[in-house]
């Protein structure tokens, strides 16, 4: 069974178009389960037009996007989906992007499988704003192997282009306090337990949102240009330590059911993730300044 899932949230702009590409798939075999997560513009009613019998539609309480999506992966779960992929409000599927994932995933070896893909950028009007995102973020995603030191650095599997299999699904279960969002904690769990597999392709058009940037008086003064960057630092340094975190919490979430050939590098990273560690490890982002700033921001972290 496949089953792809969206968590919806005041997204009523963008909506019918996302719903009408999920529903013209070239692969027609799927249920897709929708979840309000407390919507209070036209998101029910736009989904309430549509009457298409693959379609299920729940609401509860506002979770927030990763709540949401757990919420959903538990449903699947009980459905007993075979396959499972993600979907956000706002993009817009290619008609073989089911098709190109699901294709990649019945190639996994068996066990835990997570598989992504590049994908292009849209923006408010619908215009192809670049071809691959994997380009445009000059990120050095790894074409196999071991995929997780650099997952730990900078999270690069975004749900929205992100297919798993049962078995990893029935891993995720009850994930712990404290993860980043939910795609990156599932592609760690994947890349520690199971086959994680990246197709250089766009399959859907990712939705960025623009917002108009006003200048004001002063923005540009050293003072100011200083304050950017200070501000800039310190959230990326906040951000790392919860990256940094995750090796902790995947210790205490799996335990002793961690590969024997895993946990030494886990139990490592967790007790003490300097940089010299990391380093270690090959817990590394891209060219050389995207790995001197997380080094940077690791260091601060402490």
């Amino acid at each position: 069974m496949n089953v792809i899932l969206l968590s919806t949230y005041n997204g009523g702009q963008y909506l019918r178009k996302q719903l009408d590409s999920v529903l013209a798939q070239t692969v027609t075999d799927f249920s897709l389960l929708i979840r309000d997560d407390g919507s209070s513009d036209d998101t029910l009613n736009i989904l309430h037009t549509y009457s298409d019998p693959r379609i299920r539609i729940t609401t509860g309480e506002n979770l927030g996007p990763a709540g949401s999506f757990f919420a959903l992966l538990d449903q699947a779960r009980k459905m007993g989906a075979e396959h499972i992929f993600f979907c956000d409000q706002d993009d817009i599927w290619m008609p073989d992007k089911l098709a190109t994932l699901l294709a990649q995933l019945q190639t996994c070896p068996p066990g835990p499988a997570l598989v992504f893909s590049d994908f292009a950028m849209i923006d408010e009007n619908d215009t192809v704003t670049g071809d691959s995102y994997a380009a445009m973020a000059k990120l050095r995603i790894p074409k196999d192997g071991d995929f997780f030191p650099k997952l730990l650095a900078q999270p690069y599997v975004f749900g929205c282009a992100a297919g798993l299999n049962k078995a990893l699904l029935d891993l995720i279960a009850e994930p712990p306090a404290g993860i980043e969002m939910y795609d990156c904690w599932i592609s760690l769990v994947a890349s520690i337990f199971g086959t994680v597999k990246y197709l250089p392709k766009a399959t859907i058009y990712h939705r960025f949102h623009s917002a108009n940037a006003t200048g004001k008086a002063g923005a540009n003064s050293i003072a100011a240009r200083l304050g950017r960057v200070t501000k800039q630092f310190r959230k990326q340094r906040d951000n790392t330590a919860l990256r940094l975190n995750q090796a902790k919490l995947l210790l205490s979430r799996y335990g002793d059911s961690i590969p024997i050939s895993q946990r030494p590098r886990l139990e490592d990273l967790a007790s003490n993730p300097s940089v010299k560690v990391l380093k270690k490890h090959g817990v590394a982002r891209g060219g050389k300044l995207q790995n001197l700033f997380f080094y940077l921001t690791a260091f601060a972290r402490r």
